[in-house]
């Protein structure tokens, strides 16, 4: 996810050149400065910030993100390359924040595995439970205990 504070510079950065492009192309800023020489360097700057802040989009949103590094090093060797660049901003886009809780998607079923056995394992206790009673209630009606016996095995059975 994309915080507040990063949202302003995606949108600035997507948009600046547009507005690079719009300032090259425009009269009515060289009627501003007197001369054509100093327009066009001013027009070269802006050009070059703009690219470079648009370039580095990728790296300004990964910023906080757990694989910061790995993003700004594809950025930087690969974003010259279309691919590169759009790889990069995919990853930083998409890779979770440093302070979130990660999850692994190997790690996860394990999980939902292991609280499917624990709940099979206290089914199972529960059954042998259930079990032990019913022995000791056919015991008790055949008459091998007595009803103190009984109760005495019941209470030894609750508290293991």
């Amino acid at each position: 996810m994309i915080t507040r504070i990063k949202k302003p510079l995606l949108v600035i950065g997507m948009i600046f050149p547009i507005l690079i492009l719009l300032f090259l192309f425009s009269d009515t800023y060289s009627s501003i400065l007197v001369s054509s020489k100093i327009l066009f360097y001013i027009n070269a700057i802006i050009l070059w910030v703009g690219l470079i802040v648009f370039y580095f989009i990728p790296i300004i949103i990964g910023l906080q993100k757990v694989h910061a590094k790995s993003i700004l090093i594809i950025n930087l060797l690969l974003g010259w390359t279309l691919l590169g660049w759009i790889g990069a901003l995919i990853w930083a886009i998409n890779s979770p924040e440093k302070n979130a809780p990660m999850q692994d998607p190997i790690i996860q079923p394990q999980q939902e595995s292991l609280s499917k056995k624990e709940k099979a394992n206290s089914e199972s206790s529960n059954n042998i439970l259930i079990n032990d009673i019913n022995k000791l209630v056919n015991l008790k009606e055949k008459g091998v205990l007595s009803e103190d016996e009984f109760q005495l095995a019941k209470k030894r059975l609750f508290t293991e």
